[in-house]
């Protein structure tokens, strides 16, 4: 559902990237390493312009397959 959609981290044991993407698999923005919360208030975590598809990856995955805000990501084989 596009939409604004922060994220926040409470519960999360590992460091994580969030990566934001349009309707076209465009990367809107990255929260790389965003840390876990261990007590409230947690942050809230993402951009304030609309996104389709919120990605969550291992912390570091998107600076190793070097995804930044522009590039574009495709998703294969997922059910729809």
């Amino acid at each position: 559902d596009k939409g604004v959609h922060h994220f926040w981290m409470k519960n999360t044991m590992i460091p994580l990237d969030i990566v934001w993407l349009d309707g076209a698999g465009r990367v809107l923005f990255v929260s790389a390493n965003t840390p876990p919360c261990r007590a409230d208030p947690c942050p809230s975590y993402g951009p304030d312009v609309p996104a389709s598809t919120v990605l969550e990856i291992a912390g570091g995955m998107a600076a190793k397959e070097r995804v930044t805000v522009g590039s574009t990501i495709r998703l294969q084989d997922v059910p729809q």
